[in-house]
This record gives structure tokens, sequence and C-alpha cells, in this order.
């Protein structure tokens, strides 16, 4: 499995460190390393294909040679680095208190629920992809899913845009603006790709 980094992680870098916020940079790239491990550890335990690790600005992006999954597998999957940090916020919870425990906490908190949102490549995505999987379509599949994404990805930008007024949130949604662009423009191809492993997924159990 190959580790890589995104050039987009130097602008996140460049407004923590003009913060001097050095522990806090760690901390958060910690909890995202342990987010990614959850999801390694259940595609190890699939025995699925890691073909490389790549670190962004929204956390660790997997790609995955996938092979012989059923839905729960995927959801599972899917879910596995949401519930590291579920958690990690239990045992924060029952530890005494110490400095930077409550900033450890809105981390994992952050995660969960940025992760959970239905934007491509995000978590939230990836479990409405293998629940859309009922349908047997990967076409219509895709279709809806582009959709889904890009909604929900404008509505997020506007409120958190209105809220927070973050530099950091614009850098964030360019990053995922750019991939769900990519995601329309590739739509056929990520819809063979499911046709194709779910082909052969069926020629195994027969």
């Amino acid at each position: 499995m190959k580790i890589k980094f995104h050039y987009s992680l130097l602008s996140l870098f460049i407004i923590f460190l003009f913060s001097g916020l050095y522990i806090e940079i760690l901390l958060f790239f910690l909890i995202i390393i342990l987010h990614e491990l959850g999801h390694i550890g259940v595609l190890l335990l699939y025995k699925q294909n890691i073909k490389s690790f790549n670190i962004t600005i929204v956390g660790g992006i997997l790609d995955v040679e996938y092979k012989d999954l059923n839905i729960i597998k995927e959801a599972s999957i899917s879910l596995a680095g949401v519930a590291v940090n579920g958690l990690i916020l239990i045992l924060l919870r029952y530890l005494d208190n110490f400095y930077y425990q409550d900033i450890l906490i809105k981390y994992n908190q952050l995660l969960i629920i940025f992760n959970l949102l239905p934007v491509y490549p995000l978590d939230g995505y990836r479990f409405i992809e293998a629940v859309l999987r009922l349908k047997d379509n990967p076409f219509l599949e895709q279709k809806v899913l582009n959709n889904i994404s890009i909604i929900s990805l404008i509505i997020v930008f506007i409120f958190s845009i209105i809220y927070f007024k973050s530099l950091a949130i614009i850098i964030v949604f360019s990053f995922l603006l750019y991939n769900n662009i990519i995601l329309h423009l590739k739509y056929s191809q990520f819809a063979l790709k499911k046709l194709i492993r779910r082909y052969n997924y069926k020629r195994i159990l027969e």
C-alpha cells in the first residue's frame, strides 16, 4: 500500500502554522489516521486489495481494488472510520480530565458529522452507495448518487459559509467540488466499474 500526501494539505498547513497551533495540527491528523485505520482494518478483514492511501484536506482517501463484497460488507467498510471516532469519543469521556481532552472530543465530533455527509468521496456517500446497490442498476444508482452528492455539497457549503465564515471551509468546499465535477464527468466509467465488479461477484457465487 502506497501512502501519498495530496497537495491540498499545503493550504491547511499554512493556515494552522500561521495560527501557531502546532500541537493541534498533530492531534487533528492523529485522529484522521485512526479514522482511516478503522477502514483499513475492515478492508483487510475482508481481504481487499488496498492500492494507496492518499491523505488530503478532507482526510484519507483509500484507493481500493474491491472484490467479493456484498451490501453489508460495503456498508460496514464505509462506517468503520466513524465507528472508530465514536469509540474514541466514549473513551475520552471516561478518562480523567487532561489539557487536550476538549479539543480531541471536538475533533472526533467534527469528523463524525463531516464524514457522514452524503458527499463524494466521504463515508456518508459510500454508505448510501452501498444501500442503493439494492436497486441492482449501477447506472441509475450512480445518477442518483451524483445528484445527492452535489445538492448536499451546495446546501452544506451555503450553511457553513453563513454561520462560520471560514477560509478553511472555502478550501475544503473547493476540494470537494473538484472531486464532484470529476465524478460527474466520469459518470459512465464509475457505473461501468460497478457493473463489472458485481458481475464477477455473481459468477463467484454461482
